[in-house]
């Protein structure tokens, strides 16, 4: 725990846990990863730890801070420093750390559950702890804040963020890990690929204005019979799309361009105004071809 300092009030105390999300897989086994990718795990983690911060300790003065990135798979460490009333630490463990543990006991909620309503639930006679029976027998006792988090899916969208990254072969796990100066405070959680569906929220799809969106980056693949495929965004993020024009077919041939291109698309937007979807309605190449670059049948060489 840091000391306060001197001409502070002696009441007033500082503390910080370091928290690391680290994805594992074969896309970040190099130690990189989509900035797109980062920035929503970050600003997922962010704001559940905000949310619940506002409730627990709405006089603390909270900062989350990025401080180290790690190349082994893809680490990325988070300070979450508090300073608040020294009264309020008595208890013994710093309320950042309390934090950090309810959005793992919620994790670990969500995971025991599969992402389906409990078969029974039963609070204890103390009125703070919640016994969740899932379908498959699975029995877990939680805090009644954690429970109470669950039902109102209050933190869902965050959650949400924080495993999109996930894809089966690619990305196959985020672990958190929480440590403080004196060692790990938390067992680490980890959400597998194959877990990720237990974290992903019902959508609400927004979309743009008449005026069409646009987007930079390149088409990957092209189902002719669903007029549906992949683009892939400039900083590396896949987004599905469909050709939503009168004739589809005419845009077949800019798949043979291998350059980037700019198209002009409604876009979805899930409830965390994360990208979802496209419908491409107009495409342009970004680097058309040289006029004379293939030798002109007029003269010979």
């Amino acid at each position: 725990m840091a000391q306060a300092p001197i001409d502070e009030p002696p009441s007033s105390a500082k503390t910080q846990v370091e928290i690391t999300l680290k994805y594992d897989g074969r896309d970040v086994d190099d130690g990189t990863m989509p900035i797109e990718d980062v920035i929503s795990a970050l600003r997922g983690f962010s704001n559940a730890y905000g949310k619940i911060a506002s409730v627990r300790d709405p006089e603390g003065q909270h900062q989350i801070r990025v401080s180290a990135i790690n190349k082994s798979s893809f680490a990325v460490s988070i300070i979450a420093w508090v300073q608040q009333n020294q009264t309020l630490l008595a208890v013994g463990t710093p309320i950042a750390a309390l934090i950090v543990t309810t959005i793992i006991k919620l994790i670990e909620l969500k995971k025991a559950t599969k992402g389906k309503p409990p078969t029974s639930i039963t609070v204890d006679g103390n009125n703070n702890t919640v016994i969740v029976q899932s379908g498959d027998n699975t029995r877990l006792v939680v805090p009644r804040a954690v429970y109470e988090l669950y039902k109102s899916k209050r933190l869902d969208n965050e959650l949400s963020k924080i495993t999109s990254p996930l894809r089966e072969g690619k990305i196959e796990a985020v672990s958190i890990i929480t440590k403080s100066e004196t060692g790990t405070l938390l067992e680490p959680v980890t959400i597998t690929s194959s877990e990720k569906a237990f974290f992903q929220e019902e959508e609400v799809e927004v979309t743009t204005t008449s005026k069409p969106f646009e987007i930079d980056g390149h088409l990957v693949s092209l189902n002719k019979e669903s007029n549906r495929g992949t683009f892939r965004m400039q900083s590396g993020r896949p987004v599905s799309y469909r050709l939503k024009a009168e004739r589809p077919t005419d845009m077949y041939a800019d798949f043979a361009y291998k350059g980037p291109v700019r198209v002009q698309c409604i876009a979805t937007f899930d409830s965390g105004l994360e990208l979802k979807s496209i419908e491409i309605t107009a495409i342009e190449r970004l680097q058309p071809e040289l006029p004379f670059s293939s030798p002109s049948p007029d003269f010979e060489l």
